[in-house]
């Protein structure tokens, strides 16, 4: 997509063109047990176990090499620095929160430090930082959680909130770890990082939307196995509704329209999963 293109798109037809390769991730991921046993089913169980351990590991060793290439213009950027090392304490959270007995999880956390970098480029063209860096850590929580209702579905696999806090650690890393480059570019090249004026009450639909689908995902857990109440839809609905009218004012800055449409659509396509769940009386787990 170039920058003539992603200017001009309306904020749906951008959410559209960027939420397929989205999914996409969302996809490999959810089946990522498959991948895995493919290529390293002659391993031994703990190599498979500690993949994401590794992973890691190898990311903060980058992120080290990086922070000594660069060590003269971190000392006099205090917030790329503190935004690296809250990227390193946050990543090894997320290894913290796997539940022990599934170690193998571990890869959770790198998997989506990954797409939060993906996601986050997907606002490239945004000037304020702040709702950058916020747009792509809600947008790839909320793939997180639709990465586990998938996995839910799926016979294989389970739906667990402790995943999706595990999903959580790594887009937060993530979105720490680009927004430490960013600041240190901002810093070399004289340049503000997004100072420009912004109404952040226009964040108030999609940060509702947001509360709504948490809400909703939560409200599933108990209902595993069991016909889910329609009612518990109500949070998330009200959230899709609070966005669709956002899109009526005119005025609304187009960095925020463009992260109600991504925001909506993947709340409506985790609402109509579920439902369609239901009507086909798949076994949710």
């Amino acid at each position: 997509m170039t920058v003539a293109q992603q200017k001009t798109d309306a904020p749906l037809i951008w959410a559209l063109k960027w939420v397929v390769p989205w999914y996409v991730c969302v996809g490999l991921f959810a089946h990522m047990f498959l991948i895995r046993d493919v290529l390293l089913g002659p391993f031994d169980k703990g190599v498979v176990d500690n993949l994401g351990i590794v992973a890691v590991g190898i990311a903060i060793v980058l992120g080290v090499i990086w922070a000594g290439r660069n060590w003269r213009s971190l000392r006099s950027s205090r917030m790329a620095l503190m935004c690296l090392g809250a990227s390193i304490v946050v990543a090894l959270g997320g290894l913290d929160s796997v539940d022990p007995a599934f170690p193998a999880k571990r890869v959770h956390v790198m998997e989506y430090f990954a797409l939060a970098v993906v996601v986050f480029a997907a606002f490239k063209n945004t000037a304020h930082l702040g709702v950058r860096a916020l747009a792509a850590l809600i947008l790839t929580a909320m793939l997180g959680g639709l990465d586990e209702l998938l996995q839910g579905a799926m016979a294989e696999r389970t739906y667990g909130l402790a995943d999706i806090l595990t999903n959580t650690y790594g887009a937060l890393s993530g979105v720490l770890a680009i927004c430490a480059v960013q600041f240190l570019k901002a810093r070399t090249t004289n340049a503000g990082a997004g100072a420009e004026r912004l109404s952040w009450a226009e964040l108030s639909a999609p940060l509702a939307l947001a509360v709504g689908y948490f809400l909703f995902l939560a409200a599933l857990y108990p209902f595993r196995g069991l016909d889910f109440p329609l009612w518990a839809l109500l949070p998330l609905a009200g959230g899709v509704v609070v966005v669709a009218q956002s899109h009526t004012i005119q005025a609304l800055n187009m960095d925020i329209a463009r992260f109600c449409a991504a925001a909506g659509i993947i709340a409506v396509t985790a609402m109509g999963g579920v439902i369609y769940v239901q009507i086909m009386a798949v076994h949710f787990i």
